[in-house]
Parts: C-alpha cells; structure tokens; sequence
C-alpha cells in the first residue's frame, strides 16, 4: 500500500516520508512511526507531534482522532529514550 492511501497521511507527509525513502506501508511499519519521525526531525524537517500521531494511526489503521492519551504518551517517552 502506498503511503499516499494510508490514513492520516496527506500530500505533506507522503512528500516529507519519500524524502527519507519510505513510499510504502511496509517502508513504514519496517522504520516505525517513531524512527521515522526522529529522522524526519534530525534531517530538519519541520514535525511537530501531531505528525508522529498521524504516523502511528496510519500504522493503527485507524483515525487520529481516535489515538488515546496512553498511545500518545507512550509515543511521547519514545522520542526523548536515549538511543543507541
């Protein structure tokens, strides 16, 4: 599937993901939502959370809307974790 036919996931965010090589649903899933969205942020791109939401509810398949406050600050935590 391509990323374009993804939820939550607008022409933006299709041409900001295929800057870092993901194009596909698999691109996705095999990088994460959040490794995506710390390489879109390090590369200098301008991401802000609701991105990283976007991201894992394309990934849920389901709307952002519908992403709970407990997936958000999971999401949250993962993305100041130091990394190896």
């Amino acid at each position: 599937m391509k990323i374009s036919d993804m939820k939550n996931l607008g022409p933006k965010s299709t041409q900001l993901l295929a800057k870092i090589g993901i194009h596909t649903r698999q691109d996705l899933e095999d990088i994460g939502a959040v490794d995506s969205y710390l390489i879109l942020k390090n590369k200098g791109h301008q991401v802000n959370l609701n991105m990283l939401y976007a991201l894992e509810a394309a990934l849920l398949d389901i709307n952002i809307l519908n992403l709970t406050d407990d997936i958000k600050q999971h999401l949250q935590a993962a993305i100041k974790a130091p990394r190896l």
